[in-house]
C-alpha cells in the first residue's frame, strides 16, 4: 500500500492526497494489484484477470509505455471515452491532460516504470461554459509485460463532478510517488513549456488473453457503440 508520503521541498496539502473514500474503485484496484504481488515487487500483466476487477472496470485501464514517457491504453473502460468524447482505447495518456501538464505525466509515465513505483496523481479540470469543474485522482501500478520488461500500467481514475462538453482534459496539482522499495515522496506539479512529443509506436507484446467475464456488468457508456475492447 501507498505509504503517508514524506514532505519534499514546496507541496501541496497533504490533505488533499489522503485516499478519498468518494474513490473507492482506486482503493478496490490498489488492494487487487497488491494481492497479485505473492512477494514480487511488481505482478505480470498476465495476471490481471477482470473477474477481480468486476465493480471498478469502468474507470480502470491497462497502458503500455511506447516511449520515454508516453503510454499507450490498450484497455479502457467507459469512463475515459465518455471524458473524451470518442473511443478512449489506443489513446496515449496525454490526451486526458492539458498541454501544460504533459510533461508532468510522462515523468510520472516513467517513475512508475522505471523505479518502479505507484504513482498518485491529483487532477483537476478547470470549470467553463458547459464544462462544469471535475476533481479527480489517477493510480498508476506498475506490471511486467511477458518479455520481463515493467512496461505495463495497471490505471484507474475517481472523478467527481459532470463531464459536460467533451473532450474533458486535467491539469495535474500534484503526484505522489511511492517506491517500491520504500522511498517515498510528493511533489507540485511544475508546467514546462515543452511537452514531450507522442510517439507512435506499435505493441510489442504478444497477445496475453483478457478474459471479459463481468463486462456485462458495466453501466451503459455515454458513448453507446463503446465497450471494453482487449486487442491483445
Amino acid at each position: 500500500m501507498v505509504q503517508e508520503p514524506a514532505q519534499v521541498g514546496t507541496v501541496v496539502e497533504m490533505s488533499r492526497f489522503g485516499r478519498s473514500p468518494g474513490y473507492p474503485a482506486l482503493r478496490q484496484v490498489e488492494a487487487y494489484w497488491t494481492a497479485l504481488l505473492d512477494g514480487r515487487t511488481v505482478p505480470d500483466r498476465a495476471d490481471i484477470d477482470p473477474r477481480g476487477l468486476e465493480d471498478a472496470l469502468d474507470v480502470t485501464f491497462v497502458a503500455e509505455r511506447i516511449a520515454a514517457g508516453v503510454a499507450r491504453m490498450r484497455i479502457a473502460g467507459h469512463h475515459f471515452s465518455d471524458l473524451l468524447g470518442m473511443e478512449a482505447r489506443g489513446m496515449t495518456l496525454n490526451a486526458f491532460f492539458d498541454p501544460a501538464a504533459k510533461a508532468d505525466m510522462a515523468g510520472a509515465v516513467d517513475a512508475c516504470c522505471d523505479q518502479p513505483a505507484q504513482v498518485q496523481i491529483m487532477l483537476r479540470a478547470k470549470g467553463e461554459m458547459g464544462r462544469p469543474e471535475i476533481l479527480g485522482q489517477v493510480l498508476l501500478l506498475p506490471l511486467r509485460s511477458d518479455m520481463g520488461e515493467t512496461s505495463r500500467i495497471l490505471g484507474v481514475i475517481g472523478t467527481t463532478g459532470q463531464i459536460g462538453r467533451t473532450p474533458r482534459r486535467f491539469e495535474i496539482e500534484g503526484i505522489s510517488v511511492t517506491e517500491l522499495g520504500g522511498g517515498t515522496g510528493i511533489r507540485p506539479a511544475i508546467p514546462r513549456p515543452a511537452p514531450r512529443p507522442e510517439a507512435a509506436a506499435g505493441f510489442a507484446e504478444p497477445g496475453a488473453a483478457f478474459d471479459h467475464a463481468g463486462e456485462t456488468r458495466l453501466r451503459p457508456s455515454k458513448v453507446p457503440h463503446l465497450r471494453v475492447v482487449d486487442d491483445e
